[in-house]
């Protein structure tokens, strides 16, 4: 049993309960307080600079949006198969008034050039690519990178129609998208922030820190849109994905907050050292008090705990500064006395009342088992089977001699296989042998050892009723007796019916349950194991339907004098 506390140990586990509930309470409030409001401004700084670097960049892209609508509302009503002068110089007079537009190509459906501006040879492939792309998706605008790393050129494309819709082709536009990182250098994003534009199958479009460039897609790969605060190589980012609007690209702001995450856990461990000290000092300050308050209880106590090792009366003189303790002291030691008187009375009352029924439960035994044998003989006799009754009544004797031992309740072993041997020779005879039995053990193992009387018998009856009997196939029943070390090992196993688990437990609870009258045999075997071996017995049964039953019981070797039994 665990040990109680003292008065004072309660009453500052209660104080510091108290303290620590009401420090954890403050702790939190103000860290939830300040994170949110930490929070908030977090949130409201990046969405300022988003919105504003979304703003900067939507118009950029709007802007060269525009010039590709205004193009291809131009070629929508003229013929460029006819008109390709006109068109031609239309498309250069775009590139000298525009700085970011590097150049204009018209292509049919098949990928011929129709018009251009550029002079470089095109390359088929990428051409290819982004003529695939914009007739498949010819509602929106295609925006590519060139494959050369360097390069700081963006190809906006266009599903058109021109020759008054007769026609349909790609108006593909190279844009000089070096203003981009301009637009990026305009915003503060913290000493580690960045930008990062990206298509839709997660290529760079720009990126204002290569370096991070393939981490950052690594994990905008597994975010959604919107905003999400994200730690990586040691910096907290407030990370922003947003999709520019008429495109498939989207822009991944990376706002560097880690000197505000810096602040706040800063704050924190000041906000916790402070509430630790302030614990301390408390709590030092209550035991103390605490202290002067409870001595002269914990000295009675101690006074107690005395009279328990030693039965020595308290000595109340000690007491009389307290009336409180005075008086306790005086009504303890008037207490002990009588507790003394009524202990030793209890004591010679319940070992008689143990003894009564370990008895009561034995020969509870043995009325039942005699109805049934008897009921046997007589059987047998009306049927003139004598010999075999003459049998039963010599087995019966046999039985009874040892059930009876001169009133004991220890016997040998060797007495209570022989018993048990009788039994099933009874059992045997009155089936027609519609089992058969064996008995396994060493006789110099057993020969000088003790145990207590009728174990086997109730488990074999119990065996014969609910295994064999009515059993189609050959019946066997095995005892086996073997020890270990410090044990008797009795093992009864049937190859009859078995039982299922939850049958299994069902009986488990009936041997515990003391009102029930279902297995009076196992069950006292059961009771009678519990009070006689104080809790060092085992009793096991395992069982499967159609494999059979086995119970061991398992006793110590070493039994004590009955008529000294301590319960």
């Amino acid at each position: 049993m665990r040990e109680k506390l003292s008065i004072n140990i309660q009453i500052l586990l209660v104080t510091l309960t108290l303290l620590i509930s009401f420090t954890v309470i403050i702790i939190f409030t103000s860290m939830r307080t300040y994170s949110n409001s930490i929070n908030n401004s977090i949130h409201i700084y990046s969405d300022e600079i988003k919105s504003q670097i979304v703003y900067n960049y939507e118009a950029y892209f709007g802007r060269i949006i525009n010039f590709s609508n205004s193009i291809s509302k131009y070629i929508e009503r003229i013929d460029p198969l006819t008109e390709e002068d006109s068109v031609k110089t239309y498309f250069l007079n775009i590139c000298d008034s525009s700085t970011e537009v590097m150049g204009i190509t018209l292509f049919d459906t098949i990928g011929t050039t129709l018009i251009t501006t550029n002079n470089d040879q095109e390359d088929s492939n990428s051409n290819q690519t982004i003529l695939n792309e914009a007739i498949t998706n010819p509602t929106i605008h295609q925006i590519f990178i060139p494959d050369e790393s360097n390069s700081l050129t963006l190809v906006i494309a266009k599903y058109v129609t021109f020759n008054k819709t007769l026609n349909n082709g790609v108006l593909k536009i190279d844009i000089d998208f070096s203003n981009i990182i301009d637009l990026s250098k305009t915003s503060n994003l913290g000493e580690d922030g960045h930008l990062l534009i990206i298509d839709s199958n997660y290529r760079a479009i720009y990126s204002s820190n290569n370096l991070q460039r393939e981490k950052d897609i690594a994990l905008l790969r597994k975010l959604i849109l919107g905003s999400q605060i994200t730690k990586y190589d040691n910096t907290t980012f407030q990370i922003s994905l947003e999709t520019l609007p008429n495109t498939k690209l989207r822009i991944a702001v990376f706002i560097d907050i880690s000197l505000i995450t810096q602040a706040e856990s800063i704050f924190y461990r000041n906000l916790v050292i402070y509430s630790l000290v302030f614990m301390v000092i408390a709590v030092f300050s209550v035991y103390f008090i605490i202290k002067s308050l409870v001595n002269p209880i914990s000295n009675l106590r101690l006074g107690m705990q005395n009279y328990s090792y030693r039965l020595e009366r308290i000595n109340v003189s000690k007491y009389k500064s307290s009336k409180e303790t005075y008086e306790l002291a005086m009504s303890f030691n008037q207490m002990s006395n009588r507790i003394e008187d009524l202990m030793q009375k209890i004591y010679q009352e319940q070992l008689a009342q143990r003894k009564s029924e370990l008895k009561a439960l034995q020969n509870q035994i043995n009325p039942q088992f005699l109805y049934n044998t008897l009921d046997t003989i007589c059987w047998m006799i009306e049927q003139n089977k004598n010999e075999d009754a003459t049998k039963l009544v010599i087995a019966l004797s046999k039985l009874f001699r040892i059930s009876i031992s001169k009133g004991k309740n220890i016997i040998s072993v060797k007495q209570e296989i022989e018993h048990a041997r009788n039994y099933l020779l009874i059992q045997s005879i009155r089936f027609n042998n519609i089992f058969t039995y064996e008995f396994i053990y060493d006789e110099k193992e057993i020969e000088n050892l003790e145990t207590i009387k009728l174990l086997l018998q109730p488990i074999i009856e119990n065996s014969i009723n609910h295994g064999m009997k009515n059993y189609p196939d050959d019946g066997n029943i095995t005892i086996l007796i073997k020890t270990d070390e410090k044990n008797i090992i009795y093992q009864v196993k049937d190859n009859g019916y078995g039982m299922s688990k939850e049958k299994v437990k069902e009986l488990y609870d009936n041997l515990e349950n003391y009102t029930s009258n279902q297995g009076i045999g196992i069950k006292n075997t059961y009771q009678r194991l519990k009070l006689y071996y104080l809790g060092e017995a085992k009793f096991i049964i395992e069982s499967d339907i159609d494999n059979g039953t086995t119970v061991t019981i398992t006793v110590p070797k070493e039994v004590s004098n009955e008529e000294s039994i301590s319960y």
